[in-house]
């Protein structure tokens, strides 16, 4: 009886410590050290061949994702899909207004005709599919915007200075915040550039 006793204990301590753990918002436990864990497991991306740019935010990329979970899965989900690389470009719903993604060609070579960009409803989780790119990022600051915020297309411009540049490849993944003004142009004005733009919604 005594056995018995104790393995029922047993039995009960481990549902409840199952119980309290799945109630805990991972948002609250979350620092620098258990999101670069979680970040460099890459489990996030659902079995996709990805090339994570250094320049995300893997603090802030963490919490979004798991806030936002069911959003995120679905993006990843959707990069997953077998035909992607033939799919033509336009927008794809993904889940109604939450998750949605864009394809196209990039067809900018001349940086100095590219606008800065920055976006407040929605996050940019761009992916490369061929072709190269470079992306600048810059910090978003207020001081800068040349163009005010357009809430139908969640578009706000900026004028900086403070951009630097990255080289994407095929398999590449920025993820731009709306704390990160950004553009981005051809690497070689003849190449074909093809990427994926995926918007999942943002959350304070």
């Amino acid at each position: 009886m005594k056995n018995l006793n104790l393995t029922l204990l047993a039995l009960l301590f481990m549902i409840l410590s199952n119980f309290s753990f799945s109630q805990i918002s991972k948002t609250d436990t979350l620092n620098k050290e258990s999101a670069k864990k979680w970040f460099e497991g890459i489990t996030w991306s659902k079995g996709r061949a990805i090339d994570p740019s250094s320049t995300i935010n893997v603090l802030e990329f963490a919490k979004q994702y798991y806030k936002n979970k069911v959003y995120w899965d679905k993006a990843f989900e959707f990069l997953n899909s077998p035909e992607l690389a033939e799919l033509k470009p336009g927008e794809y719903t993904i889940d109604s207004t939450f998750v949605f993604a864009m394809i196209s060609y990039a067809d900018s070579y001349d940086s100095s005709k590219v606008k800065w960009e920055a976006h407040r409803k929605y996050l940019d989780l761009q992916y490369l599919i061929s072709g190269s790119l470079l992306y600048a990022m810059a910090p978003y600051k207020k001081e800068e915007v040349s163009e005010p915020y357009n809430d139908s297309i969640d578009i706000e411009r900026v004028i900086t200075n403070s951009g630097k540049y990255y080289k994407a490849a095929p398999g590449s993944l920025f993820v731009f915040f709306p704390s990160d003004a950004h553009k981005s142009v051809k690497e070689h004005e003849r190449d074909i550039v093809k990427r994926v733009v995926i918007k999942v919604i943002y959350t304070r």
